[in-house]
């Protein structure tokens, strides 16, 4: 499958190679590790624990992972235990990516050409981690967003996990869930590498309002956190081995878990405001989207391609700071392709183009009310 990343969603990072199973089995053997080149130090692994990570730079998740893993690495310096990224980009753009992104990586960087060692772990998902022990078995494998303190500290017989900031960590045998408190900025990152069975998500840097706000219809301005929560930033990573609900049932799973660990509740509460309505004043205008497809391209700046109306509204909420309500059950998607920089363009547009009215007048809103327990 060709390696590309296509941005499907707002805020949502996917990488088309991202998806698929890997064919090693925890127990089993695994491949010798030959590195065509080594870019900086070769690393040396006789009598160590190997974590590799098979990465390529336009790989969205891989990059997110970096921070996390150049933490692991400062952590266990002293341990016989060898970090090692391997990627099939040449050596000038893992170089030209480190210069322009800004980013050392801490890792031993492997050159894999035509990924001849990728191939043979079987390796279809994107990034993909393998912790391997000093005779070859394979221990663990996943995503190293998943990789934790605990996990390593299991294999090497180290202490690591008690100096870490992790909240909550939850396991079992359909899902891993870890949550750590951060000092991270990056507040509204989310990145999700579904496959047919498997689905993993990460969330870096976000405070709860922001974390709800990627995986509910609650917009950050209709959620109301008590002082004590509301600035702590968390970074959230999730996989799910067995996948098989529908992204709405995954999402409102993996909110409910969250809530529990960091034991804070949530109600919903009504109150009547000021805002904008938007109303459908000529259906004929609005086109439906009759593929399975959805190619969706949001930015700061415009929205194309199949929303609901609803999602529409909430898009304009976020970029213009008011209230927007649709009030219909409507979850049909219709294709936009609207400039949203200046209210009064595109309110025309959605009016003149699409059918659509967006009035100020006194609105209901929900809102959902977190506090600590």
């Amino acid at each position: 499958m060709t390696k590309k990343l296509l941005v499907l969603l707002a805020l949502s990072i996917l990488c088309t190679s991202c998806q698929g199973k890997q064919n090693l089995e925890v127990g089993g053997k695994t491949p010798q590790i030959k590195i065509s080149k080594w870019l900086g130090n070769e690393p040396s692994l006789n009598g160590k624990l190997v974590v590799i990570d098979f990465w390529f730079i336009n790989c969205a998740p891989c990059v997110a992972s970096i921070p996390h893993l150049n933490d692991l690495v400062a952590q266990y310096k002293n341990e016989k235990v060898a970090f090692l990224a391997v990627t099939d980009d040449s050596q000038k753009k893992v170089e030209d990516f480190q210069r322009k992104r800004k980013i050392k990586m801490e890792s031993f960087i492997g050159l894999d050409p035509n990924g001849k060692l990728e191939r043979k772990f079987g390796v279809e998902a994107f990034p993909q981690s393998y912790i391997i022990a000093a005779n070859g078995t394979l221990l663990w494998s996943g995503s190293p967003l998943l990789l934790s303190t605990a996990l390593l500290d299991k294999f090497l017989g180290t202490t690591k996990s008690s100096l870490t900031s992790k909240v909550a960590e939850y396991s079992s045998e359909k899902e891993h869930l870890i949550i750590r408190k951060t000092t991270r900025q990056s507040g509204g990152n989310k990145l999700d590498g579904p496959s047919e069975k498997q689905r993993r998500s990460v969330f870096l840097g976000n405070t709860i309002s922001q974390f709800i706000s990627a995986v509910s219809p609650f917009e950050e301005s209709r959620i109301v956190v008590n002082e004590e929560i509301s600035t702590l930033r968390y970074d959230i990573t999730h996989e799910d081995f067995d996948y098989d609900s529908d992204l709405t049932s995954y999402y409102e799973n993996l909110l409910t878990r969250v809530l529990e660990a960091l034991d804070i509740s949530s109600k919903t509460e009504d109150s009547s405001t000021e805002g904008l309505a938007i109303e459908v004043a000529d259906a004929a205008k609005l086109r439906r989207h009759k593929t399975s497809k959805q190619r969706l391209m949001i930015n700061d700046n415009s929205i194309k391609g199949a929303i609901t109306i609803q999602r529409l509204a909430r898009e304009i909420e976020k970029r213009h700071g008011q209230f927007v309500q649709f009030d219909s059950s409507d979850d049909q998607r219709y294709n936009f392709d609207i400039d949203l920089t200046e209210m009064t363009k595109f309110s025309g547009i959605l009016q003149s183009k699409y059918g659509l009215t967006l009035s100020s007048q006194k609105i209901t809103l929900q809102k959902l009310v977190l506090t600590k327990k």
